[in-house]
């Protein structure tokens, strides 16, 4: 469900306290990626390629990992992830809708 494009619309800090870290109050919701189904990602945004894996919940982009918390054929949201610390306030939750192409 996972393969296809994505265009991200939304970014916000997991805790929810944007305002306590300056800058990243302003942080622009703008990666466009596809994910292919040989297990490779490609980020438009920045022309660059990764690896992926999904496993049960989480999905691995390159080195890192990230909670999923909702996949439909429209929409997915995910979080960032650390075993070593899950309930982190700066991670970053991102949202994306599917591309559709209608031609």
């Amino acid at each position: 469900m996972i393969i296809g494009e994505w265009k991200e619309y939304k970014k916000e800090l997991k805790g929810g306290k944007v305002e306590t870290i300056g800058e990243l109050k302003e942080y622009k919701a703008d990666d466009h990626m596809v994910f292919r189904a040989d297990g490779i990602i490609e980020n438009l945004r920045f022309e660059l390629s990764f690896p992926y894996k999904l496993e049960g919940e989480f999905l691995y982009i390159n080195k890192e990992k990230f909670l999923i918390e909702e996949l439909t054929n429209k929409r997915l949201i995910i979080v960032q992830y650390s075993d070593e610390m899950p309930e982190d306030p700066l991670a970053f939750r991102s949202y994306y809708n599917r591309i559709i192409d209608e031609n």
